[in-house]
């Protein structure tokens, strides 16, 4: 038989008028139950209510001990809990549900406006398999210069066969990075990820993307302004055990690819953070798919690693003369790695090849500089440009943190193909046949022997140009080194003071003119995280 529902039987019954017999000298209908107050233990309503509770089980808050009286809105919320699992009420139970109907409906009015409530709550929130959290980065600091390049009088330093005249960034900056993060997963297994970031690291902040002094770049340096953007959005789900695939309108081909080969996170500059190798781990970002494959052995035993992914940083333009997925505009990038990893090491090689209008990522200025790799550049008009980047990277660790740091080492080299006329300078980007670049990256964790707190140290060469197609020697060369300590505060803040120096970052631009350019940045890196 159904269960009942208690205000509308109660309702029902009041409504229908039907007589209940009195049974006990205490029984209060001749006077009219409606006008009785709190029930006492004499009760007889009061009593039959401790024989409903005695009997059944029932689950509220009051206590029918005998001591004491109860209000009426008490005595319908015990009810209303005893008849819960009751398919055929007794007489006596129906007259208690006639003589407390007033306050049993009080209760179903209440228990519906908490209901609607609640739905309202819920709408409101995200879905409970949704996560969200929020990273923020704070950089104080500042940079100094060195080099005959320098015009101390102007504070700047000017390109030769150029009329750029660039000042130098050597005032005290406060920027910031933010990234909200909202991953979801339905099965546990897939993953549905969305970032909005913003950022003030703009072109003249010291820290940003200076296309002449690209490798003063750090990691955390994102932006130009107060503007939010989608830097994310793609899905993520498996195939199986061993493969998983990646896809959306806004996906960074190095996630894709699973990991890059190096053990060392702290870095501070962007070059750091490239595994030797910004021609092949460029982080492009745009239109994309790719997939990740991992061999299934037994816990602890080394394994096989592959990948490959496709991403078009100009995807969502319809008009192919601006860009499109698999156009000649819309700067692609094709990405592999194969290799293997073990509990404490990794050795892997990469490919990329890329399309005009992709770009090296951290470099001096003959391979970053406006037209690199142009279609229809005015540097290289009707080009027909594309580039074949490998890389080798690999990194080990010990089983324990302490003395001994983890070492990563990477190589990057890139053949650049352009069908364009040689014109201009020998020091552009139009003569550039070869590129390459290394690193070496050192860290230590739990310094002494505290969770969280860690140093490092790295030092390596921005891509730079190995071979012109006029068959010349370059004189591209450069050096990088940071050095930095991370603090941890608490799980949610983390303090990572730093310094780094670059020697003739601007390369051949420069160097060809017997001219030098050296950089010094000091700072403090401030991360928070919830």
């Amino acid at each position: 038989m159904k269960h009942w529902t208690i205000a509308g039987l109660a309702l029902l019954l009041a409504a229908a008028g039907q007589p209940c017999r009195a049974e006990s000298k205490n029984d209060p209908v001749a006077v009219g139950f409606d006008s009785i107050g709190d029930l006492q233990p004499h009760d007889w309503h009061y009593q039959a209510l401790a024989s409903l509770n005695q009997h059944q089980h029932c689950h509220a808050a009051v206590d029918l001990n005998g001591q004491q009286s109860i209000s009426r809105l008490d005595a319908a919320d015990l009810l209303n809990s005893c008849m819960q699992a009751i398919t055929s009420p007794t007489d006596v139970q129906l007259r208690l549900m006639r003589d407390l109907a007033p306050e049993l409906d009080q209760l179903a009015k209440r228990e519906q406006q908490l209901t609607a409530r609640l739905a309202n709550l819920e709408a409101q929130t995200f879905s409970t398999t949704t996560r969200l959290n929020l990273e923020s980065f704070w950089v104080l600091g500042g940079n100094s210069y060195s080099g005959n390049a320098i015009n101390t009088t102007t504070n700047s330093y000017s390109i030769p066969g150029s009329s750029a005249n660039i000042g130098l960034r050597n005032a005290i900056t406060f920027n910031y990075d933010i990234r909200l993060n909202v991953s979801t997963s339905w099965s546990g297994k897939d993953l549905l990820y969305t970032r909005l970031r913003a950022g003030n690291f703009f072109f003249g902040s010291g820290f940003g993307s200076d296309v002449y002094n690209n490798m003063a770049t750090l990691d955390a340096s994102f932006g130009n302004g107060p503007f939010v953007r989608i830097d994310r959005l793609y899905y993520k789900f498996p195939i199986g055990d061993s493969i998983s695939v990646m896809l959306g309108p806004r996906v960074r081909n190095t996630e894709i690819l699973g990991f890059r080969p190096q053990a060392y996170d702290g870095g501070i500059l962007d070059y750091f953070t490239l595994a030797g190798a910004p021609t092949v781990y460029n982080k492009a970002n745009g239109a994309g798919a790719g997939f990740s494959w991992r061999q299934r052995v037994a816990k602890g035993k080394p394994y096989w690693i592959a990948a490959a992914s496709y991403v078009a940083e100009f995807g969502e333009y319809g008009d192919p003369g601006k860009g499109g997925l698999f156009s000649a505009n819309g700067a692609n990038n094709i990405n592999l790695q194969l290799g293997s990893r073990g509990s404490n090491w990794a050795l892997v090689a990469g490919y990329r090849y890329g399309t005009c209008l992709t770009d090296s990522r951290s470099g001096t200025a003959i391979v970053m500089e406006p037209g690199t790799l142009f279609c229809n550049g005015t540097n290289a008009p009707a080009n027909d440009a594309s580039s074949h980047s490998i890389a080798i990277g690999g990194y080990w660790q010990p089983e324990q943190s302490g003395w001994i740091p983890s070492i990563s080492l990477g190589l990057g080299y890139s053949n650049w193909q352009q069908s364009t006329e040689l014109v201009g300078l020998p020091t552009k980007s139009s003569f550039v046949s070869s590129t390459q670049s290394w690193s070496a990256m050192f860290q230590w964790n739990r310094v002494g022997n505290r969770s969280g707190h860690a140093a490092g140290f790295a030092l390596g060469q921005g891509t730079m140009a190995s071979t012109l197609r006029t068959g010349g020697n370059p004189a591209d060369s450069n050096y990088a080194f940071e050095w930095w300590y991370r603090f941890k505060l608490s799980d949610a803040i983390s303090i990572t003071p730093a310094v780094f120096y670059l020697s003739n970052p601007v390369g051949q631009r420069l160097a060809a003119q017997g001219q030098s350019l050296n950089n010094l940045g000091v700072l403090i890196q401030t991360r928070f995280l919830f």
